[in-house]
């Protein structure tokens, strides 16, 4: 079990569903927002945040959460969250469970997700990843999924694959397998369905 108290005391930090946080700091919200630099190699990120967050949670399509510094009152990261699923092979299905009689599974995606570049990255994605976990942990007791997966944006960030794999993070078999070659075949460039069995966050 993720104990996400432990890194809101030890970084002094608090997350927020872009909601909340809009009413909590509605007289300098924009002041927060486009005072959040992307570590990525375009806008869109930093557009999201500042154009579309509230515009999804309103709709009910993505869940924007925002992972804040309360002592120096800076975005430290965000990241979304929304229903999914990903169709797995037999081989994938086996290795989740046996006894699911589908081949598509249930998922939490993660939309999104993006640290600010002036504070430490690393660290700051490690943490964004591990209150994630935390909040799986809460969510797989009041809806059903199976699977944690992730769009990972090459185009935004060359090493997120590498990042991801630290973290378990495995490849969408049945999106990526080349029979003709039996192996994997991924893109280098675009976004990779990776995802994690929610069973084994620890």
């Amino acid at each position: 079990m993720i104990d996400l108290e432990k890194y809101v005391k030890l970084y002094n930090i608090k997350v927020f569903n872009f909601i909340d946080f809009k009413k909590k700091f509605s007289k300098k919200l924009n002041k927060l927002l486009n005072g959040f630099d992307c570590n990525t190699n375009d806008d869109e990120y930093k557009y999201f945040l500042t154009e579309n967050a509230c515009t999804f949670s309103n709709l009910n399509l993505a869940v924007t959460y925002i992972v804040f510094d309360t002592k120096e009152e800076v975005i430290l990261s965000y990241f979304t969250l929304s229903a999914s699923t990903i169709e797995v092979t037999n081989s994938e299905k086996k290795k989740i469970s046996s006894d699911i009689p589908f081949s598509y599974i249930p998922a939490l995606l993660i939309g999104k997700l993006s640290a600010n570049n002036n504070e430490d990255y690393e660290k700051l994605g490690t943490i964004t990843i591990q209150i994630i976990f935390a909040l799986v942990e809460e969510l797989k007791e009041k809806i059903g999924f199976r699977v944690l997966s992730v769009d990972a944006d090459l185009d935004a960030s060359p090493t997120i694959i590498e990042f991801y794999k630290k973290f378990n993070f495995i490849y969408n078999r049945k999106k990526y397998f080349d029979s003709s070659k039996n192996e994997l075949d991924i893109p280098d460039s675009g976004t990779i369905t990776m995802y994690i069995d929610v069973e084994k966050i620890v």
